[in-house]
């Protein structure tokens, strides 16, 4: 056995492995597990196939050789289906329109195959998966017939397959965007929620599509006579094994993946303030699937909210002098629920006074009055040689990489650079 041979067992065996702990977890995303099992399933077994083409399995059992193959157009669709389910959006049946075109596809490029001979079958897919540079045996494929079907599954299939990918990849995109969105707006640290390992996983897929048009386009437009099977075996194939193994990864290490997003938070803790003598209510982070729908039913009732300009402007004042008063933003899983509580609101009400009153979302309200607070304390002589991760736990932030970006982001430079800029007319002086 060969590099490349065990590199594709490992690879689909590593998949499968994979594939079935995502089926069988119990979790609240489970469903939009089993549809990532699913995905890592059909990958695994398309490298599996791959496998058996590489050891020439397909000579003696020609049938086998493109039985998977049209599953490549469900990976797209599979990752979009699962996006949309890990961010609580309503799936109906109208969505599989997008599988039955795979199906139309798959009907549309294999029926003509499955009718030729053994012997025909044979030779189209040596022609198929070889350099292409035997005179004999292309003459042999032309006499085939049924050229609609070679066409497609050769020169305009290496085309169709990156060109429908990337358009659900960017469809991908499109829902962690929105989703990111509605988390602002309810929440003041959303690092544990933002779907950061589905972004990345996704702009994986484009370098690997990339690959896929480089190992099939340019070299045979550009060395005549290139072995192209050769270089797909040993480029964006295995390329494809690091993407199982990469999902593999991310389920160690990313417990939203296997767990839901949910599990992933915290416990709250109760904000300490005039409102600890109310009695609490639970404190549990939403699940996001929550978040989303909130945020829709909030969006319809801010359309007919009967709020006027009085009341909004009278709310902001009391909003930000219950933040400053009672500091409800050192609270680092500080939501918008807990703010409406706080100040005796309806969600949406307080969402609308702080979208219309002040032009922010919630995620950049709290933010702010957290920055402002850390700016004071580095000004603050007594607590200026405060350490940066303590200063950003102090102030309300989860991380020191999230209290970064959005002091750089409100000051234009770092917390260390901001000290040493209040530092020098103290020394001046």
């Amino acid at each position: 056995m060969d590099v490349v041979s065990f590199l594709y067992g490992f690879g689909a065996l590593q998949g499968l492995v994979l594939a079935g702990c995502l089926a069988l977890v119990r979790s609240g995303h489970r469903l939009a597990n089993q549809v990532m099992a699913l995905l890592v399933l059909l990958i695994a077994l398309r490298v599996l196939q791959k496998l058996l083409v590489h050891i020439d399995f397909w000579q003696d059992a020609p049938n086998f050789a493109l039985v998977l193959f049209p599953s490549v157009y469900a990976w797209g669709p599979l990752l979009f289906l699962y996006a949309l389910l890990l961010v609580g959006r309503s799936v109906s049946i109208a969505y599989s329109w997008h599988f039955a075109l795979m199906a139309a596809i798959f009907l549309f490029s294999s029926v003509p195959f499955w009718m030729l001979s053994h012997e025909q079958k044979v030779e189209l897919l040596s022609y198929a998966w070889s350099a292409r540079n035997d005179p004999a045996l292309e003459a042999a494929v032309k006499g085939l017939g049924g050229w609609y079907w070679l066409v497609l599954s050769t020169s305009v299939q290496h085309l169709l397959l990156p060109l429908q990918f990337s358009i659900y990849c960017l469809l991908v995109l499109r829902v962690i965007k929105q989703h990111n969105v509605h988390l602002r707006q309810q929440f003041s640290s959303v690092e544990q929620m933002n779907l950061k390992w589905l972004y990345f996983l996704t702009a994986t897929i484009f370098v690997y599509l990339g690959l896929y048009l480089v190992s099939f386009q340019f070299p045979a437009m550009l060395m005549e006579g290139f072995d192209r099977t050769a270089l797909s075996a040993n480029v964006h194939n295995i390329f494809l094994i690091l993407i199982i193994y990469g999902i593999g990864v991310a389920a160690l290490f990313q417990p939203s993946i296997v767990s839901g997003l949910s599990d992933s938070q915290p416990a709250r803790p109760a904000i300490e303030s005039e409102i600890s003598d109310r009695p609490q209510t639970s404190r549990r982070s939403p699940d996001s699937r929550e978040v989303i729908a909130d945020n829709r039913s909030a969006e319809g009732k801010y359309q007919r909210s009967g709020l006027s300009m009085e009341e909004a402007q009278g709310f902001r004042i009391q909003l930000m002098d219950l933040m400053q008063r009672q500091q409800l933003y050192l609270t680092n899983d500080l939501a918008l629920s807990d703010l409406a509580e706080a100040a005796g609101l309806s969600t949406h009400q307080v969402s609308q006074v702080i979208n219309s009153q002040l032009s922010q979302n919630f995620f950049s309200f709290v933010n702010n009055y957290r920055i402002q607070h850390a700016k004071d304390m580095l000004r603050d002589p007594a607590t200026r040689d405060i350490p940066i991760v303590e200063l950003a736990f102090e102030v309300g932030f989860k991380s020191k990489s999230a209290f970064y970006d959005a002091f750089k982001r409100m000051t234009g430079v770092t917390p260390t650079q901001y000290k040493r800029l209040e530092e020098k007319p103290l020394d001046a002086t």
